[in-house]
C-alpha cells in the first residue's frame, strides 16, 4: 500500500506539471479510434449521407404523388383507364346514345297513357337489351379495349334508340 500511497502523493504534489502539456492530435486520433468514436470527417460524411436520403425522399413523395394524381385525372371506363381510341369511341358512343334514349323514354312516358301495355313491351324490350349490355361490359373487363365487344356495345345502344323510336312511331307521338 505504502507504493500506492506514494503514487498518490508524487501525482498530487506534481498536477500542475500534468496540465502543462496536452498529446498530439495523432494520439488523440489512435484514441479516438480505439474508443470507437468517429473522426470529425465522418461526422460530415453522415450528415451529408443524411440530407442526400431526405432529399431522395422527397423526391420520390414527389413523384408518387405527382402520378397518382395525374392517374385520378384519367377517367376510367369498366375499370381501366379511357385512354385509347376505342375506349375514347364507347365513352362517346354512350353518351350520345343515352342522351337520345332518355329523350325517348321521356317522350314514350308522356304518350304511355294511351298504350300502357305497348309501354310494359317496350320495357321488358329494354331489360332484355340491359342485361346484354351488362354481360358485354363484363367481357369487355376480361377482353380490354376488344373492338368486337366495343361495337357489340354500341350496337346495343342503337338498337334501344331504334326500338323506342318504333314504338314512338308506333304510337304517333
Amino acid at each position: 500500500m505504502e507504493k500506492r500511497d506514494q503514487l498518490e502523493d508524487y501525482i498530487f504534489s506534481h498536477s500542475g506539471e500534468f496540465d502543462l502539456k496536452e498529446p498530439s492530435e495523432l494520439i488523440w486520433e489512435k484514441i479516438n479510434k480505439k474508443a470507437g468514436k468517429t473522426h470529425k470527417y465522418s461526422i460530415i460524411y453522415k450528415t451529408m449521407f443524411r440530407i442526400a436520403a431526405i432529399f431522395i425522399l422527397l423526391f420520390s413523395i414527389t413523384v408518387l404523388t405527382y402520378y397518382s394524381t395525374k392517374k385520378a385525372e384519367q377517367p376510367e371506363i369498366y375499370g381501366f383507364a379511357a385512354n385509347t381510341p376505342e375506349i375514347i369511341e364507347l365513352r362517346d358512343a354512350e353518351m350520345y346514345y343515352s342522351s337520345q334514349i332518355n329523350e325517348k323514354i321521356a317522350q314514350l312516358e308522356k304518350c304511355s297513357q294511351s298504350n300502357p301495355q305497348l309501354v310494359k313491351e317496350v320495357e321488358n324490350d329494354l331489360s332484355q337489351l340491359d342485361l346484354s349490355y351488362n354481360i358485354l361490359k363484363n367481357d369487355l373487363k376480361e377482353n380490354i379495349a376488344n373492338q368486337q365487344v366495343i361495337e357489340a356495345m354500341i350496337e346495343n345502344n342503337r338498337e334501344r334508340l331504334v326500338l323506342l323510336e318504333d314504338v314512338l312511331t308506333q304510337i304517333n307521338c
